[in-house]
């Protein structure tokens, strides 16, 4: 992909959960590539309020939640999630 965004980020992004769960399964998928050095797919689904993904991607022990970009966000941005 151009920008860096890989199949299950696109999925996770979207909110494909049925996708991302079947993805999920799958060993070789690096569930921690962000996109083109910015937001990994578990903070984009969080981003996006994508609850039903955001619980997926929690539970999977291969998603790293202490991942960190190059991109700076302030704590005190909302996100769908959040309100």
């Amino acid at each position: 992909m151009q920008d860096g965004a890989t199949p299950f980020y696109i999925a996770a992004e979207k909110g494909h959960a049925e996708l991302v769960q079947r993805m999920l399964q799958d060993p070789r998928i690096d569930t921690n590539v962000p996109k083109s050095g910015e937001w990994t797919p578990l903070y984009t689904a969080v981003q996006n309020g994508h609850l039903p993904v955001v619980r997926m991607l929690l539970r999977c022990p291969r998603v790293d939640v202490n991942r960190t970009t190059r991109v700076r966000v302030p704590e005190s941005l909302p996100t769908p999630l959040s309100r």
